[in-house]
């Protein structure tokens, strides 16, 4: 392979192997990516299991699941976007579709913490929702506040979910155009991210709005890292590619490096860092839910002691009670005595 200037084309598997031998900071990279592509997948397979094991609701374990394993087949498929140059756009793209089926699990996971849509909107029918949220209407104080009503709802799941058909499609079209080499094809793929970002923002907005009202009906079944989870998805992933996308555009932070050009280079960055997030966002999840289980194990058996202490106090009072109310029979029967069946006595006795 010729090192003196860039192609336009991304280099081989084959191509991407000789560069690894040769240069030794290629190689401790796409070391460590291999170590934490393997770790993020191993930790997933225990956090399945814990959660196979101690989750009873087969319909939520199921789609808990499903949403965690986001964090594996992105790892790996940005660790063959390492491996495979000419293949980033590809496996960016089927990590889109698992993003996409798992964006809408999401929502589902939501409507069923509620047991129905019907049932959400009576628990949710007293409050006001303010539309005053990040990113887009954070200091829009002038928004009016709405009731979670059937319509609204469909109108912010349609938010969310809008980002699950725009983001595969952009990317998509983008590998279309990179596999036909079309002279355009970078510039073209610089307004697909555009377009994938603005759609993120109103994802993220509308997944605020929810959570703002979620948050508390919702608090018992861990709402809160959930939603932080999504949102990092959705937000951390899109502006890293947008930024990555804008910096090979111009050439001047990325520019073109042998045997790498601008938009290899970039690829290359953005599928490092998502297997480093992967890794951090799904070890942060395991401590979080170990710290949650063990909380809760001390919570439940600190109420069992509660509990056992107030029957105790309970018993004892009820026997106290038995025992004033049989002194008290006693004392009535004796004071109730007729007093010529005491004379008779008296008189016998005499």
């Amino acid at each position: 392979m010729n090192d003196t200037h860039c192609s336009d084309e991304a280099p081989s598997s084959e191509e991407m192997i000789q560069v690894i031998r040769r240069r030794r900071d290629i190689l401790i990279y796409v070391i460590i990516a291999c170590i934490l592509s393997c770790l993020t997948v191993l930790l997933f397979v225990e956090i399945a299991y814990r959660i196979a094991r101690n989750q009873f609701y087969s319909a939520s374990r199921t789609i808990i699941i499903i949403l965690l394993a986001l964090y594996p087949v992105s790892s790996v498929t940005s660790f063959v976007g390492v491996i495979i140059p000419r293949a980033s756009l590809v496996a960016n793209l089927t990590a889109s579709f698992y993003y996409c089926i798992c964006l809408y699990l999401f929502v589902v996971l939501v409507i069923d913490y509620y047991n129905g849509v019907d049932s959400m909107v009576i628990k949710l029918k007293d409050r006001r929702i303010s539309l005053a949220r990040p990113p887009i209407a954070c200091c829009c104080d002038c928004l009016p506040n709405i009731h979670m009503t059937r319509s609204n709802f469909h109108k912010l799941r349609l938010g969310i979910l809008q980002n699950a058909v725009v983001r595969p499609i952009s990317l998509f079209i983008a590998a279309t155009l990179w596999a036909d080499g079309t002279a355009k094809a970078v510039e073209a793929y610089l307004y697909m991210n555009i377009i994938t970002m603005i759609s993120s923002i109103f994802a993220v907005y509308s997944l605020a709005v929810i959570y703002n009202a979620s948050k508390k009906p919702l608090k018992e079944f861990m709402i809160t890292p959930k939603f932080i989870a999504m949102k990092l998805v959705m937000l951390v992933g899109n502006t890293q590619h947008f930024i990555l996308s804008m910096l090979a555009y111009i050439e001047v932070i990325l520019p073109c490096k042998p045997p790498f050009n601008t938009q290899t280079r970039a690829n290359t960055i953005y599928n490092m860092l998502i297997i480093y997030e992967t890794f951090i966002m799904l070890l942060l999840g395991r401590i979080f839910i170990f710290i949650w289980r063990e909380k809760e194990n001390s919570d439940s058996e600190s109420s069992f002691e509660l509990s056992e202490s107030i029957s105790i106090v309970e018993r004892n009072m009820c026997c106290k009670q038995k025992v004033e109310s049989s002194t008290s029979d006693e004392n009535a029967s004796v004071t109730n005595i007729p007093k010529d069946v005491v004379e008779t006595e008296l008189s016998v006795n005499l």
